[in-house]
């Protein structure tokens, strides 16, 4: 907390897996990291106006025999921004816009732009009714494009033409 109207939050996570099996005969072992971080700042303008704003970025690195995964990176990227406003004590209305780009080691980048739009009404002192249409992006995983093995059984094929999936909700 910068003062009364500006706050700043940074947060971060570090995950590492690492797994050796031998599948059907095939060496199918994994070493993977992935990173993960986010700067947000909070701006009260006024009494009835706030806006956020922040940046995330999440990088994975994968490294697997190329029966399974193979050698791979990808890099998410995402800003947003997005302003709250109380015209009345029991109603704020919200509009945000958010700007993702991924990245795969293949070259393949996918962006989306996502608008979002929400308001709360408290309609009574411990209920608050709320409603929000936006847009979401999602970039496939690694493990989702490229696993290339058999379990129990049934092959798993990659399916490196996947593609980043949008929603609307």
């Amino acid at each position: 907390l910068f003062s009364g109207g500006v706050a700043s939050r940074v947060r971060a996570s570090f995950f590492r897996t690492w797994f050796d099996n031998d599948v059907e005969g095939r060496q199918a072992g994994s070493r993977a990291v992935k990173g993960w971080g986010e700067w947000q700042n909070e701006f009260r303008v006024s009494r009835a106006v706030t806006v956020t704003q922040g940046a995330e970025v999440t990088l994975d690195r994968v490294s697997s025999a190329p029966s399974l995964f193979g050698e791979r990176t990808s890099k998410n990227f995402g800003v947003y921004a997005q302003g709250d406003v109380t015209p009345a004590p029991a109603l704020t209305l919200s509009a945000g816009l958010r700007w993702d780009r991924a990245r795969r080691d293949d070259g393949r980048t996918e962006g989306q732009v996502s608008p979002r739009l929400g308001l709360a009404v408290r309609v009574a002192p411990r209920t608050i009714v709320r409603a929000s249409v936006g847009r979401g992006f999602r970039a496939p995983s690694i493990s989702e494009g490229y696993t290339n093995s058999t379990f129990a059984g049934v092959p798993i094929r990659p399916n490196p033409g996947l593609r980043a999936e949008g929603s609307l909700g």
